[in-house]
């Protein structure tokens, strides 16, 4: 108990104007991953559309090397967050070798509302030094009794900024939801110190340490 008005009144201050900071900037949301439909992505190939169906609980993806297990991580990575940095790779990796289409529509479920986030291509881009890229276009629906309502923004960046504000960031979801000797800052993989850092990270506590 601080006995001393003045410095209790400094402290009452502090604390109020920190939460009224990051009350403007936090948004708390409660979301997981319902399912995936995907088509020459990363090592899935051959035109095939692929689907999973993810369970509530832990979903174990076991297979020998070389068979595209990092390929769902990144996959779901790259929807969500319009990234696969974790991984070192960059985006021209993304679309199947050889291929020239492809796409993601991953279902999600956030507070209690479902949406779909669809990625999608049938184009390509060459630079003026001869370099390939791959043009990805992201769309964003909400499930309104049935009907999925497309409420993407006018640019595949605003989209994609738009998905993030809803969901998070990249690093949080692999940290927390994958376990993989591929992933250095998965949470089990970290040091007793460094997660504590990332605890303070993510609860944003580290300003009272200043």
């Amino acid at each position: 108990i601080c006995k001393n008005e003045d410095i209790k009144e400094k402290v009452i201050k502090l604390h109020c104007d920190i939460y009224d900071k990051f009350s403007e900037e936090c948004i708390s949301s409660c979301w997981n991953i319902e399912s995936v439909r995907f088509k020459n992505m990363f090592i899935y190939g051959n035109d095939t559309e692929n689907y999973i169906d993810f369970v509530h609980g832990v979903n174990n993806i076991c297979s020998k090397n070389m068979t595209g297990k990092s390929s769902i991580v990144n996959i779901l990575n790259f929807a969500l967050f319009d990234t696969i940095g974790v991984t070192k790779e960059d985006k021209t990796s993304i679309i199947h070798c050889g291929k020239k289409n492809g796409y993601i529509k991953l279902n999600i479920s956030c507070n209690g509302i479902k949406y779909m986030i669809e990625k999608i291509t049938n184009s390509m881009n060459r630079s003026s030094r001869d370099i390939i890229s791959t043009i990805f276009k992201t769309k964003l629906y909400k499930n309104n009794n049935g009907v999925m309502n497309d409420i993407s923004e006018t640019t595949t960046t605003s989209t994609c900024k738009k998905i993030k504000q809803m969901l998070g960031d990249s690093e949080i979801f692999i940290s927390h939801n994958v376990i993989s000797t591929k992933y250095n800052h998965s949470l089990l993989n970290l040091t007793p110190l460094s997660r504590y850092k990332h605890f303070e990270s993510v609860f944003k506590v580290e300003i009272y340490n200043k």
